[in-house]
């Protein structure tokens, strides 16, 4: 069984590794998710988007779905892990650019951004109220920073119970939030949270 993660994760390292074994489990965390994560970017109130940015890419599942969904937009796809970055521009192909980065702080290359995504990242950044404020300063007027987390698993499967520590249950639920920036352009300023 996997220890968690350490509380503090240097910069630029993942808290699982990156390494073949790593690479293979986000490939299976993305497919268990794309349903969920497909429909919520499916609805994200964005029309025409110039630029979308994919924080913390990892193999590129999640940027191929970004790419999909905003066929005429530059997206980018960003990790701090060259070997995630490799991974995913064998995967992608020129769909997208990729590059390394440590999305937590300073700019984000390619910003000023109409869609800044990130899924199941905040866990891994060391202030990440602080973190989406600064992703938030780089949206283009009516831009939208787009979160896909889990709120909570539970599962009858023993061998993820006992990895999850979790009591008992059934269903997993996925949890999605957006902000728009305040001078967005429309008058739903706080679309979803």
């Amino acid at each position: 069984m996997t220890a968690p993660p350490p509380a503090q994760v240097p910069p630029g390292r993942y808290a699982y590794g990156d390494d073949g074994v790593a690479i293979e489990r986000l490939l299976l965390l993305a497919e268990i998710f794309e349903p969920a994560t497909r429909e919520f970017v499916a609805s994200l109130p964005v029309d025409d988007p110039e630029v979308v940015l994919d924080l913390g890419c990892g193999p590129g599942a999640t940027t191929a779905l970004l790419a999909e969904r905003f066929p005429e937009a530059r997206t980018v796809g960003l990790d701090a892990s060259s070997a995630m970055i490799e991974t995913a521009r064998t995967g992608l192909g020129d769909r997208a650019s990729l590059a390394v980065a440590d999305v937590s702080s300073g700019r984000l290359p390619g910003a000023p951004a109409d869609v800044i995504y990130a899924r199941l990242l905040l866990a891994h950044l060391p202030r990440p109220l602080d973190v989406v404020a600064a992703w938030t300063a780089q949206l283009r007027p009516g831009g939208v920073v787009a979160l896909d987390e889990v709120e909570r698993i539970v599962t009858d499967d023993l061998i993820s119970r006992e990895y999850l520590g979790a009591g008992h249950g059934t269903a997993s639920r996925p949890r999605h939030g957006a902000v728009r920036r305040p001078d967005a352009r429309d008058d739903d300023a706080s679309w979803r949270l």
